[in-house]
């Protein structure tokens, strides 16, 4: 779609089930999408916040300018285990080329939380690979398919609280985000941040 904004203006766009020309009958999307200013002699800077709301909360994060992405992402804040607390990454590859992405951990800064204990390791680098503007959720658990056992211990789950880095080849261009939900919380369970770009 295309949406005409003078200097300085803004607008919103609903991913609306009731839209029937762009959600015909009420399907469900779940994707990415790329917001580019269209005129060639002068493109324009362009800032996009993404607001997510379901049954779970609501959440907020700042779209990522293609310019800004690069080979390695810092991921601040993962969870899994604590206080209810589970962490998935959305990462894609926004360069030409396909590419082998690895997602690396840093150590366990988690406590005994909710009758869980830490994991006494964190969860080794797991590579996985992603073709042009494909895109990738990993979520923090055993369950996902790159099968991260080092978050159950004598069968029971446990506690990990850490950072982890998106890192690709030179020259590739890699973006993502974090969804962070909490299946305790009675009030705001979802929160949401864009990776750190980072120079290699």
């Amino acid at each position: 779609m295309t949406v005409d904004l003078p200097a300085e203006g803004e607008t919103t766009i609903l991913q609306d089930p009731a839209d029937r020309s762009r959600f015909p009958g009420g399907c469900i999307y779940i994707g990415s999408a790329i917001i580019t200013s269209t005129d060639p002699a002068r493109p324009a800077p362009l800032l996009a916040i993404v607001n997510q709301i379901g049954p779970s909360g609501g959440s907020a994060y700042e779209g990522i300018a293609l310019d800004r992405a690069g080979p390695l992402v810092q991921l601040p804040l993962l969870q899994a285990g604590n206080a209810g607390i589970a962490s998935g990454v959305q990462v894609q590859n926004v360069g030409d080329n396909a590419v082998t992405v690895t997602l690396s951990f840093g150590s366990n800064k988690g406590s005994a939380s909710g009758g869980r204990q830490p994991c006494s390791r964190a969860p080794g680098p797991r590579s996985f690979p992603l073709a042009p503007e494909e895109s990738r959720t990993i979520q923090l658990s055993p369950g996902d398919p790159l099968g991260f056992t080092e978050l159950e211990e004598n069968g029971k789950p446990c506690v990990y609280v850490g950072s982890a880095t998106l890192s690709g080849p030179t020259g590739s261009r890699l973006a993502a985000m974090v969804n962070q939900l909490s299946t305790t919380s009675p009030g705001d369970k979802l929160s949401t941040y864009t990776g750190v770009s980072q120079a290699p």
